[in-house]
């Protein structure tokens, strides 16, 4: 069988990285990729007629030249799908589709069979993501937040949970309300109203961000298995597309838990000896060979220190540059505006 030569034309490279992780894992067999990402290499590569099936392309790269290639298939991104019919002879989707949605279309255009798996009829839809870290201070929070922003922006429901005894991460999100409704009651009797009150105390941060308790949860005689079934009962109302969950720096009774149960791991690290290293002895303790369930990403990360993440037998999926905040601590504010996560946000899709 001929396979079909898809072209993805964008400058945007984590997005670009994306979209070929979802082709190659879904249509490996069926197609020739590749993708442009420079603009040097883009002005050339269109300087003479290119014999392509299907070309992917930035709204702000398609131009009339382009249209007059005569490529049989075009699907132009758009970050205002209103536009439709400003590109009469092209197929538009919005950039704020899923990778899954994206591939869909494409590869319903081409007639092409793919590996992606439907979820079956009654099979909960709630995916839950543990956030952990073995060594504190690498911004485990920031990342988990960004990433339920980032996912919130897919139009994707999104529960943002706290797992640690003391919680203290109100500073990120600008706000100093604490639960009210005696939801320590629900999960200390394992009271299957639990997750409605949990709904009940969040607040709305383009995602929902459950408020935190006031005093340790140890002081409010919370167990590790309360937790674990305030978890489970949210999950079954299937409220949300994701359910992040950050958890503390131990690898205890409660993380071996939330790991088993969670559909995925994402392991912030940094770029230090010592991060890497603890990040080494934690992989010694856990089978991580599970590529679709653990995920691993560098945090702070800066060009010009020395990386010692070649030492770690892990592909890192995103390396967050460093940004210094005047207050020590990123705020969802900055979050927002440096669109961090966004690459692991779209892999989850």
């Amino acid at each position: 069988m001929t396979k079909k030569h898809i072209v993805i034309a964008m400058y945007d490279e984590k997005y670009v990285a994306s979209l070929e992780i979802g082709f190659l894992k879904n249509a490996y067999e069926s197609i020739r990729l590749e993708t442009i990402t420079e603009e040097s290499f883009f002005e050339q590569y269109f300087k003479t007629p290119q014999i392509i099936d299907c070309l992917i392309i930035d709204e702000k790269l398609y131009t009339e030249s382009i249209s007059r290639q005569g490529i049989n298939q075009v699907f132009v991104l758009v970050s205002d799908d209103s536009e439709e019919n400003k590109y009469q002879y092209a197929n538009v989707i919005s950039k704020f589709s899923s990778v899954k949605e994206i591939i869909h279309k494409v590869t319903g255009k081409l007639g092409i069979s793919m590996g992606i798996s439907e979820k079956q009829d009654g099979e909960a839809g709630t995916t839950l993501i543990m956030v952990y870290s073995p060594v504190g201070g690498v911004g485990k929070t920031t990342a988990a937040m960004a990433l339920c922003y980032q996912l919130g922006l897919l139009n994707k429901r999104v529960i943002y949970v706290n797992f640690d005894t003391i919680q203290n991460y109100q500073w990120i999100v600008n706000r100093e309300e604490y639960i009210e409704n005696g939801l320590e009651r629900y999960m200390t009797r394992h009271d299957i109203s639990v997750a409605d009150k949990l709904s009940e105390e969040v607040w709305q941060c383009g995602f929902s961000c459950a408020k935190p308790f006031k005093s340790s949860k140890l002081s409010y005689g919370i167990k590790n298995s309360d937790y674990l079934f305030a978890i489970e009962e949210l999950k079954k109302t299937n409220k949300y597309d994701y359910i992040v969950i950050d958890t503390m720096s131990d690898l205890g009774e409660l993380n071996l838990s939330v790991l088993d149960k969670c559909d995925k791991v994402i392991t912030v690290m940094d770029q230090s000896a010592y991060g890497v290293y603890k990040v080494m002895k934690f992989l010694e303790c856990i089978n991580y060979q599970d590529n679709e369930k653990f995920m691993f990403l560098c945090n702070k990360y800066y060009e010009g220190g020395y990386d010692y993440l070649q030492q770690c037998p892990v592909d890192i999926i995103e390396k967050i540059p460093y940004l210094y905040s005047q207050n020590g601590c990123l705020t969802l504010d900055e979050i927002k505006s440096n669109g961090l996560m966004k690459m692991a946000a779209l892999i989850l899709l």
